[in-house]
Formats: structure tokens, C-alpha cells, sequence
């Protein structure tokens, strides 16, 4: 949300101006005008013809999978259709002002002074004209689509339980993630320097690049970029996003000179592009509804889901498979607050709510829609959320512009563990693994997403395992997400000419399975695996790898994916482990409220020491009370609890882990 977003180091300010369209030659001033089309002119758009190959051209494959995962046959419709190119010309023949366009509305905005004006409306071509600050749609209009069906920033991340996921390696890989805002200075930021951004486009000012540059307002990239960082940031200045390794495809509309109505078409054209370029999931922190004193305010009863152009965008590319979140707005605490297109039928409208996941941020808006549907859909973390700011600086904000793309991103990460399952199917667990499950309302809905549990609800799922080595050989780590305990098998061969055998998992702790190596299935220094999983609660089966490959592991090589947390109770992590056999507490297993711990086995003092509740993950610091040539002695900062710890011992080049049972 661009209105009443709120930052506590210092505010996004929105500087005011006219829009002026002016002819080279000096001309009348030009006023834009939105130019609605008869049709889309002759002839048959289908597979085979020539426009309807050449316009499936422009498509990503993804967007081109998407629509024929969501049902879509032929993949492309007569809304996809390109506008009319005769069309097109005889209004751009009269004003060569074009400032953006739709297939999906089948409409032009173009800068018009009044003659021009008069001739565009005569044109056969042409249904309505009416201008772009103005209201122009209807109650009576009719719908044109059908929806389908719905470090510094931990304590943000497990309000979603997003940790459980990033442990297991999941950061959104190979989700395709579409931001609509006012600009991305994603190059200049340490947080985001990283991020696989495959396309963007300025809208506005119709160039590829959405950063701020001379003809900007000084603050125009600065809401996006903000954004930006709770989706997608690793690490840099103590920042961790939520989908950090996802492909992002970035939109700038939104334009901080003023608040016009051609926003909402500048909306409607990004949304079109995103979908295009191949976006599985779309999110904009933007909306509208009141507007400068040049333009119409929207009425609240056209806030029914089906009217707006916005609202009518995300419903026709939610048909097409993607899934569309958007903010609620800043404009609570009181009843019918959202804006548009929060409204739309198809639309994951998010509120927001406070870092401990329950109570709802003050300023959050509330539905429900015109039409009585219940908004918002999802709640997430709005107040005093952990970002980086264009200036570099890592502070805090509020808003649900920051809930957003929080959700968008959690969608992501489910995304990646479930790329073929239908949109449905994952609003329909994101729901039964929320706070309040089917039970909703218009303040919160169904509340904070588990998106864990939506990973295990529509399991099971394999994540790109690693490969350690333990005092008993090579290990392959999978993590498994399923609503059941499984018995999944690891198929480990030599190679393609050589049988294969068959080895059962070993149930660890959380999503983990470990599957121990055969010396015997190695062709000299390398073996081939595939891991297969089906679950008896769902009848689903998941394979890793997906494709006909197998999975090629290397004798005495450690490989783990980039940011997956190894479960302590298993092996060190580094490349030259130690044997953990030789230490062990002494005394196991201990009795409860145990604090000083006897660790045999040690040779060096550790820098550092800590102990895990392998259950819970909760992790202490603990102190040294002192080191012998037999015995390390440490201290936990209380009493241990019954259950299984693990002891994480950092030694200079090393790092030790051991566990311990209390009873």
C-alpha cells in the first residue's frame, strides 16, 4: 500500500503534479482518455492461425505450462487476443499519444485535446471513450471471467513458520514471482543484490528499467524497493526475505507525482505483462480508490470483486493459473475499508498483524467486499517489520504493503515443492494450515499462514536433498514433507547398465529422512540415486529427481543446498567431519533439570557452545565452565527439560555435534 505506509526512520513522501500531454508541435493540451474497441476484429484466433501462433510467440513457457495446468485449452483466448493492429492505427493516426493498453479490456489511453477527441469518438472502430480520472465502469457491466476458487527478521519469519522450510533448503527456487509497485533500486541494495530478477519494466515511463532515474521523484523507487526485501533478501545487512532465490519479474506503475486514475490502467498493463512473462504468483502492495481532486473517487458498492479494471485483471489472470495477492489496505480499524483490487473475487487480500502472529495491526483494513464476500483472505506480519531502505540502512516498517509480499512469498516457497499442483489445491491448504482455519472474518480471515503445514497438507514433496558423511559412510539427507510418517526408498544404481538397489529411509526428527550409501553401487567414484515417497494419507507419490535423470553423488564429497540447516543429531556439516562416536556426555541419560553437562571426547576448547531442543529447534548459549585432557565441562542457561538435545561444539576448524537424552 502506497497510502498511510509507515515508516519509523522516515516517511515515503508523495509529491504532487499535473499531467500534462503536449504535442511537439504545441498542440492543445491533451487529456488521457481510455478508448474502449468494438471487437477485435475479423477472422478466427486459434491454433494454426498465423496471429494466434505468432501472438503464443510472446509467451513464456511457464505461463504457456500454467494455463494448461489450470485447464486452459486452447492455452490462449479471445481475451488474449492482441488488439486489433487497424484499430490501433486509425486512433494513433489521430493522437500519437499512447500511454498504455490492454488486450484483456480491449482498450487504448491516449492523450486527446478536444478536436482530437471528437474524431476519435467518431471512428467505427470505436465503442466509448470517457476519460482516464473518471469512473468508468458500471454495476450493470457484465464479468468478464470467472474466479477460480481461492538474525533480525527470525521473529518474522517463524510467525509463518517460515524457518521450518528454509532449514530444509527451500527459498522459492524456481517460483516465478511478479512485483507490481513504484520501483525496484534492487541493484543498488546489499539485501537484494542477489536476486535473479529475469525482467522489468517501467510502465510510466516505458523503459526497461524500474530504479529511480533523472526524470523520477526522489522517493519514487523507495516503496518497492522496501517490498522488495521482505520477499527476497538473503542475508545482506541482517536481512533474510522469504523466497530469496525465487525469479522475480518486476513491474513499475505506480507513479508518485500525483494519485490518478491512470494508474489503475498502468495497474491493468503490468498485471497483462506479468502474467505474459510467465509469473506463477503476482503481488502488489498498491490500490485504488481515492484519487486527486482531478479524478473520481471510486464508490464503495463498485468494490464488488467483478467491476473495477483492476479487480477484473486479477480475476482474468487468476483463470489463467496465477495466483494473485494483494494489500488490504491501511485504512482500518473499522468495517469496509479494503480497496480495490483487494475486492476482486480471485484476489488473496492480506492483512495485517503484529511479529507475534495473533493480533491484528491497528491500521489493517477490513472487508468485507461490496458484495459481501469476506476480505480479507490471509494475515501477515504489518507492524514494525524488519527491511532494508534505499538509503542501505536496515530499520523497521508498517503496513500491509509489507504482509504482501510476505504471503506472495510463502506461496512461492510451495511453489517450488509442488510446481504441477493446481492453484486451487494450494489456496485450499493455505487455508487449512492457517491460524483459524475455515474459520474466517473481515478483520484477519483466515490469519497467519503455517506454511510448513501447507507444505506436509499437500505432500508429500521431496527438496533438493544433500550428501554428508557420518563414521558409517556417505548419507543422503532428504527432507520430506507429508502429513504422514513415510517409508520412502532411495534406488541407488552404478550406472544405467548396472541393477539397482532398493534402500528403505530412516525416520530422523521433523521432515528428515536419511538413506545410507552402498559401498557396493559406486562405478568408481560416483553412484546414482533417486528417492521415491507416496504417502498412505493422500495416495500421492513424489520423486526426486522429477526428471529421468538420477541423481549423481560423488565418493568422500559433502554437497549440501545453498542455506539448508543439516539436523545436528546427524553428522558435522563440514568437509572433514569429526567421527562422532568419540564424544559423548557422560552419565546419559541425564536426569531432569540437568545443567552442568561431562563432555568426553574433546581435544581443543570450543570458541563456542550451544545446545538444540531437537523437538521444538529452540537453541541456548552455553558457558564453559572448564576443559581438562579428558573433560569439557558446560553449563545450559536452565534446566534441561525431558527429551532429546543436541550439543553444537564450534572448534577452530571444526564444527562437533553430539546429542543427549533426558528423562
Amino acid at each position: 500500500m502506497k497510502r498511510r505506509q509507515t515508516y519509523e526512520t522516515h516517511s515515503v513522501l508523495a509529491l504532487l503534479a499535473v499531467l500534462l500531454f503536449m504535442s511537439s508541435e504545441g498542440h492543445a493540451q491533451r487529456t488521457p482518455y481510455r478508448i474502449f474497441l468494438i471487437d477485435k476484429g475479423p477472422g478466427v484466433f486459434a491454433p494454426g492461425e498465423p496471429l494466434y501462433e505468432q501472438t503464443l510467440q510472446q509467451y513464456h513457457p511457464n505461463a504457456i505450462r500454467r494455463r494448461t495446468l489450470a485447464g486452459m485449452d486452447p492455452v490462449l483466448d479471445e481475451l488474449d487476443r492482441p488488439i486489433h493492429d487497424d484499430y490501433r492505427k486509425q486512433v494513433l493516426a489521430i493522437s500519437d499519444s499512447l500511454l498504455t493498453s490492454n488486450p484483456w479490456m480491449n482498450y487504448l489511453v491516449v492523450g486527446l485535446n478536444e478536436n482530437e477527441y471528437e474524431r476519435v469518438k467518431a471512428l467505427e472502430c470505436v465503442r466509448s471513450v470517457s476519460p482516464a480520472n473518471s469512473v468508468s465502469y458500471k454495476l450493470s457491466l457484465p464479468e468478464r471471467c470467472g474466479p477460480v476458487p481461492e538474525t533480525f527478521q527470525s521473529e518474522m519469519l517463524r510467525v509463518g513458520n517460515v524457518n521450518e522450510l528454509h532449514d530444509a533448503g527451500v527459498f522459492g527456487q524456481g517460483a516465478r514471482v511478479g512485483v507490481i509497485d513504484n520501483g525496484f533500486r534492487w541493484k543498488a541494495m546489499s539485501s537484494l543484490s542477489h536476486v535473479n530478477v529475469e525482467d522489468e519494466f517501467d510502465f510510466i515511463h516505458r523503459r526497461p528499467i524500474t530504479a529511480n532515474q533523472d526524470n523520477d521523484v526522489p522517493l519514487q523507487d523507495e516503496h518497492g524497493s522496501v517490498i522488495m526485501s521482505v520477499a527476497a533478501a538473503w542475508y545482506g545487512d541482517q536481512v533474510m526475505g522469504v523466497a530469496p532465490f525465487s525469479t522475480y519479474l518486476l513491474a513499475k506503475s505506480e507513479d508518485m507525482r500525483y494519485e490518478r486514475r491512470i494508474e489503475e490502467d498502468l495497474y491493468v498493463e503490468a498485471l497483462w505483462w506479468v502474467e505474459r512473462s510467465g509469473a506463477d504468483i503476482s503481488s502488489s502492495s498498491l490500490g485504488y480508490r481515492y484519487f486527486d481532486s482531478s479524478d473520481a473517487t471510486t464508490p464503495y458498492e463498485l468494490l464488488n470483486g467483478s467491476t473495477t479494471f483492476p479487480a477484473r485483471a486479477i480475476n482474468i489472470a487468476s483463470q489463467r493459473g496465477m495466483i494473485c495477492l494483494t494489500a488490504a489496505g491501511n485504512s482500518g480499524p473499522s468495517s469496509r475499508t479494503i480497496i480495490t483490487p483487494a475486492d476482486a473475487d480471485s484476489a488473496l487480500a492480506i492483512g495485517g498483524i503484529a511479529l507475534d502472529g495473533l493480533s491484528a495491526w491497528s491500521n489493517s483494513s477490513w472487508g468485507p467486499s461490496a458484495s459481501g464476500r469476506q476480505k480479507p483472505e490471509f494475515a501477515a506480519p504489518a507492524e514494525r517489520v524488519p527491511v532494508q531502505q534505499v538509503n542501505g540502512l536496515v530499520g523497521r516498517a508498517s503496513g500491509t504493503s509489507l504482509a504482501t509480499p510476505y504471503v506472495a512469498a510463502q506461496v512461492a516457497l510451495l511453489r517450488q515443492l509442488y510446481p504441477a499442483v493446481h492453484p486451487s489445491y494450494i489456496r485450499q491448504a493455505m487455508i487449512d494450515a492457517s491460524r483459524f482455519g475455515r474459520q474466517t472474518d473481515s478483520v484477519l480471515g483466515h490469519g497467519a499462514l503455517d506454511v510448513a503445514r501447507a507444505a506436509r497438507i499437500l505432500g508429500p514433496s521431496i527438496a533438493e536433498p544433500a550428501v554428508v558423511i557420518t563414521a558409517g559412510g556417505m548419507v543422503v539427507l532428504a527432507p520430506i514433507f507429508a502429513i504422514d510418517t513415510l517409508r520412502p526408498m532411495l534406488y541407488q544404481r552404478a550406472n544405467a547398465s548396472t541393477p539397482e538397489i532398493a534402500i528403505q529411509g530412516e525416520y530422523l526428527i521433523g521432515n528428515w529422512y536419511a538413506f545410507r550409501l552402498q559401498e557396493a553401487y559406486y562405478d568408481g567414484n560416483t553412484t546414482q540415486v533417486r528417492i521415491v515417497a507416496s504417502s498412505q494419507a493422500t495416495k500421492r507419490t513424489a520423486v526426486f529427481p522429477a526428471s529421468a535423470e538420477m541423481m549423481s553423488v560423488s565418493r568422500g564429497a559433502v554437497s549440501i543446498p545453498c542455506g539448508m540447516r543439516i539436523p545436528s543429531i546427524i553428522v558435522s556439516v563440514d568437509e572433514t567431519p569429526e567421527p562422532l562416536a568419540e564424544v559423548r556426555v557422560a552419565g546419559m541419560p541425564l536426569a531432569r533439570h540437568s545443567r552442568t553437562l561431562d563432555v568426553r571426547g574433546l581435544d581443543t576448547t570450543p570458541l563456542s557452545v550451544r545446545i538444540t531442543n531437537a523437538v521444538t529447534g529452540a537453541t541456548y548459549a552455553c558457558e564453559v565452565l572448564g576443559h581438562d585432557q579428558s573433560t569439557l565441562s558446560v553449563m545450559t542457561p536452565s534446566a534441561l527439560g525431558t527429551g532429546t538435545w543436541v550439543l553444537e561444539f564450534r572448534l577452530p576448524d571444526a564444527v562437533v555435534h553430539c546429542s543427549l537424552i533426558v528423562l
